[in-house]
């Protein structure tokens, strides 16, 4: 026997496999044949399958469908924008100082006086 057979005999895999893995004929012919992804959600309950639908969404994403591409709720969809400039800019943000306000002293002053 070769090492490498031998090796894949006697260590299985522990990379975890999606709970989708086994569906994934199916949930790829709903979504081609026009099922939405809360209708794939619902089919996969009635196979004792409960999962969100972002995890599918993400499933589909991952596995490369034709035509399917997961928008980030994060992301600006009227500005454009990906979800790498959004942290990009998330960052930026806080790497500045907050600008605050602070009255003068003579402001301060004339509050007192009121």
């Amino acid at each position: 026997m070769k090492p490498l057979e031998s090796f894949l005999n006697e260590h299985p895999p522990n990379r975890r496999q999606s709970l989708l893995q086994p569906f994934q004929d199916e949930i790829v012919h709903l979504y081609d044949n026009g099922y939405q992804v809360e209708q794939i959600q619902q089919w996969l309950e009635t196979q004792k399958i409960k999962v969100k639908k972002v995890t599918i969404y993400k499933f589909l994403e991952k596995i490369k469908v034709k035509n399917f591409s997961f928008q980030n709720p994060k992301e600006s969809k009227n500005q454009g924008e990906t979800s790498n400039n959004f942290q990009k800019q998330e960052q930026e943000d806080e790497n500045e100082p907050t600008q605050v306000q602070v009255p003068s002293f003579q402001e301060l002053k004339n509050l007192l006086k009121k």
